[in-house]
C-alpha cells in the first residue's frame, strides 16, 4: 500500500517533482511499495505533494524513464512488475523455471475435455483435422498473480485417462507424462509471438486490452519423436521474460526450443 506523504519541500535549485522522484525510487527499490501497486492519479500526486499538473506528468515520465512504473490507457499507473526469466529448453517446466528464481507458482484447471483439433493442432500432431483429442485449459500463476495460459492438446493415442492423471498432477504436464510411463517427454519446437490479447484473456490474465501477451506454441515428443502433445500459451509480458539459448547450446538450433 501507498503511504500518505505530505508535501516534500523541495529545494531552490530543484523542482519539487525530482524530490518526489527520489521518493518513489526509494520506496520501491526498498520494497515498501509492491509490484502492481496502483499509484495515484495525476490531481492525487498534486495534492499530496504540491505539485503542478506539469510536474506530476514530469514525475510519471521519470518512473518510467527509469522503469520504475507501467501506464495503461484508462487503467492507471503501476509499480513494474518483476519478471522471471522463463528459460525454453529441451526440458522446459513451469514449476522449475519458478522455483529457481524463489518465486511461489500454481497451476488452476480451468477447464477440460474432448475437442475436436483443428489448423495447426491437427497439423503439428500429424492428424486429421477434426479428430477428438484430449483438452484442458490451465492457468498458471506466479506469485499468486496470474501469469500465463495455456491451451494443451494431447495426442489421441495417448491413454484415455490422460486428463484425469493431469488434474492428478495439478496441470503438471511433465509429471503426468511420467506417469503415463513416457519420462522421456520433451520439447522438440517453440514458435514465439507477441501480439495483444483477446478479451477472454486480458480478463483471465488481469491485464488491460493494451498490453502486449508472449504467445508460446510447441510441440512435445517422447524419446523416440513421437508426437505427444500441443502447448500454446499465452503469457503476460510484464512477468515472464523469455530466454532463448544460443545454438549448439541446448536452444532451437539443436531441435529443443
Amino acid at each position: 500500500m501507498l503511504r500518505t506523504d505530505p508535501p516534500l519541500p523541495g529545494r531552490a535549485d530543484r523542482p519539487v517533482w525530482r524530490d518526489c522522484l527520489a521518493h518513489f525510487r526509494r520506496e520501491i527499490r526498498e520494497g515498501r511499495i509492491a509490484p502492481g501497486t496502483r499509484l495515484p492519479s495525476l490531481a492525487q500526486l498534486e495534492t499530496r505533494f504540491d505539485l503542478t499538473r506539469f510536474g506530476a506528468r514530469q514525475l510519471i515520465d521519470a518512473m518510467k524513464a527509469e522503469g520504475l512504473v507501467q501506464s495503461w490507457h484508462g487503467r492507471g499507473t503501476y509499480v513494474a512488475e518483476r519478471p522471471i526469466h522463463y528459460r525454453i529448453s529441451s526440458r522446459t517446466r513451469f514449476s522449475t523455471n519458478v522455483t529457481g528464481e524463489g518465486r511461489t507458482g500454481k497451476v488452476d484447471m480451468l477447464d477440460r475435455g474432448m475437442r475436436k483439433a483443428q489448423g495447426s493442432v491437427a497439423r503439428m500432431l500429424g492428424i486429421d483435422p477434426g479428430t477428438p483429442v484430449p483438452f484442458a485449459l490451465l492457468l498458471g500463476y506466479l506469485d499468486d498473480r496470474p501469469a500465463v495460459l495455456g491451451q494443451h492438446s494431447f495426442a489421441p493415442d495417448l491413454p484415455e485417462d490422460v486428463l484425469d492423471v493431469l488434474e492428478a498432477c495439478d496441470g503438471s504436464v511433465s509429471r503426468t507424462m511420467a506417469r503415463l510411463g513416457l519420462p522421456e517427454f520433451r520439447r522438440d519446437t517453440t514458435l514465439i509471438e507477441a501480439r495483444l490479447p483477446s478479451r477472454h484473456e486480458a480478463l483471465t490474465l488481469d491485464v488491460p486490452p493494451s498490453q502486449p501477451v508472449i504467445v508460446t506454441t510447441a510441440l512435445n515428443v517422447d524419446g523416440g519423436g513421437r508426437k505427444l502433445e500441443i502447448s500454446k500459451a499465452v503469457a503476460r509480458a510484464d512477468l515472464i521474460a523469455f530466454v532463448v539459448p544460443a545454438m549448439g547450446a541446448g536452444g532451437i538450433g539443436s531441435g529443443t526450443g
